[in-house]
C-alpha cells in the first residue's frame, strides 16, 4: 500500500510540475543568472562556491560549479545582486556587485579567478550586454527586505508578504497575500530553500493571512516540502483556509502535507 501510494504521488507532482512549468512559460515573474568559473588561463573550475546577494533575498543563495565550471541561480527574482566567488586555497576571491536581473532574461556572468599572489584582480570576463532597464513591471515586482521589532525579517514580492521568526529553534514564516504564478510562489520556495541552505530545517509555513493559491502556489508548496525532506528536515503548516484545502484536495496533494489549526499544536509535532 505504501509503494502504490509513494508512485501515485509521484505521479501526480509529475503532472503538477508540466502544469507549473507551462504556467511559468506564459507569465514568468523572474530572471536567471548562469555562468562559468575559470583560472585567468581559461581552464575551468569546478566545486567553486559562488554567493549570490541582495536586498531583494531574504538571505543569499549559494550555488557550486560543476565539472564543466558551470553554476546557476535559477528563479531569481528581477533586481540587483552581488556575487562572490571562492574556489581553492590556492585561487583570489572574486566579488562584483551591480549584476542585475530582468524579468524573463538570463544574466551571463563568467568569472576569471587570477592565482593568490599572481598581483591581478579579479575581473568578470565579457558578458552578455546588460539586461535593459526595469520596466513598470519589474519595479511591481521589486522585493525588499525590512528590519523591525518582532520579525526578523520582512519579505515582499509581488502580492505575497513573508515575516520570519523563530520560536522554541522551530522557524515560522508568516504568509500574506497570494501564493501564485504571479511571483508569490517563487518567493516562497527561495524563503525555504534559504532556510535549509543555513541548516535550519524545521519550518512551520502559517497560512493565517494567505488569501489565495493556485495550482502554481501548490505546485511550489509540494517542491518545498520534497526539499526540505531530503535534507532530513520537517516542514508543516497552520492556519490553512477551507478554499485552500479545497484546492488542495481537489489535486490530491492534501495527503502530502502536515497541517494543523493552531500554532501550539503544530509546533509540539516537530521531533527534535
Amino acid at each position: 500500500m505504501k509503494r502504490v501510494r509513494a508512485t501515485y504521488l509521484a505521479l501526480l507532482m509529475s503532472c503538477l510540475l508540466l502544469v507549473s512549468i507551462s504556467g511559468s512559460a506564459q507569465t514568468s515573474t523572474t530572471g536567471n543568472i548562469e555562468g562559468a568559473v575559470s583560472d585567468t588561463n581559461g581552464a575551468l573550475i569546478p566545486n567553486a562556491t559562488v554567493v549570490l546577494s541582495g536586498p531583494t533575498l531574504i538571505r543569499p543563495q549559494s550555488s557550486t560549479s560543476d565539472e564543466n565550471g558551470v553554476y546557476r541561480f535559477l528563479a531569481v527574482p528581477p533586481g540587483e545582486y552581488a556575487v562572490k566567488v571562492e574556489a581553492s586555497e590556492g585561487f583570489e576571491r572574486f566579488e562584483q556587485s551591480d549584476v542585475k536581473v530582468s524579468l524573463s532574461k538570463t544574466t551571463s556572468l563568467d568569472i576569471a579567478l587570477p592565482l593568490k599572489g599572481g598581483g591581478s584582480e579579479s575581473k568578470p570576463k565579457p558578458a552578455d550586454p546588460p539586461p535593459t532597464a526595469p520596466t513598470s513591471e519589474d519595479q511591481k515586482l521589486a522585493q525588499t527586505v525590512e528590519r523591525g521589532v518582532g520579525t526578523k525579517s520582512k519579505y515582499s514580492v509581488a502580492d505575497l508578504t513573508i515575516r520570519e521568526r523563530v520560536v522554541d529553534g522551530i522557524t515560522i514564516l508568516d504568509l500574506e497575500g497570494k501564493i501564485t504564478d504571479s511571483g508569490g510562489g517563487a518567493a516562497l520556495r527561495n524563503a525555504v530553500r534559504g532556510l535549509l541552505d543555513e541548516g535550519q530545517t524545521r519550518i512551520l509555513l502559517n497560512f493565517e493571512r494567505v488569501s489565495e493559491v493556485d495550482e502554481s502556489g501548490i505546485g511550489e508548496m509540494v517542491f518545498s516540502h520534497k526539499a526540505t525532506e531530503e535534507k532530513n528536515g520537517q516542514l508543516k503548516m497552520v492556519n490553512i483556509s477551507k478554499s485552500i484545502l479545497d484546492l488542495l484536495a481537489i489535486t490530491k496533494f492534501i495527503v502530502v502535507f502536515d497541517r494543523y489549526d493552531s500554532e501550539g499544536e503544530a509546533l509540539s509535532k516537530f521531533n527534535p
